[in-house]
């Protein structure tokens, strides 16, 4: 089992520990996490990420109250980006987090969602996204 993978299935342990859902999107050689539950739980989540020697440049690009998640079926789901499926996406041609706001960040993860859902469910089209739960 690679390292990402013994990661991965860490967390969505800890994440359904937690109550924390949400997804871990990687390409351009940069990652790009949305959490979303409680204050506590995602402080402690952040908290644990930081300080694991693993990860490096990590930068919190926005905190707040949310009315409802937007990743709530999704435990953590990692997605990979694919050129073909930025393609399809209406305001992003690369994938660079660490230029966006947070609303970019965001509405990023929604679209890529609703990409990735659609190309589940679609099985007459051929996969677009790498997703692996």
């Amino acid at each position: 089992m690679s390292e990402f993978t013994r990661i991965r299935r860490e967390s969505q342990s800890n994440n359904k520990r937690d109550g924390l859902t949400g997804i871990l999107v990687f390409g351009e050689g940069e990652f790009m996490q949305i959490l979303e539950g409680t204050r506590n739980a995602i402080s402690s989540a952040f908290s644990r990420i930081s300080s694991d020697p693993m990860h490096s440049n990590i930068m919190l690009i926005h905190f707040s109250e949310c009315s409802e998640r937007l990743f709530g079926d999704w435990a953590m789901r990692h997605l990979t980006i694919r050129t073909e499926v930025l393609e399809q996406m209406t305001n992003f041609q690369e994938f660079e987090p660490r230029c966006w706001s947070s609303q970019e960040c965001i509405a990023f993860g929604i679209e890529y969602k609703a990409i990735a859902t659609s190309s589940v469910l679609q099985a007459s089209k051929p996969s677009l996204v790498s997703a692996v739960e």
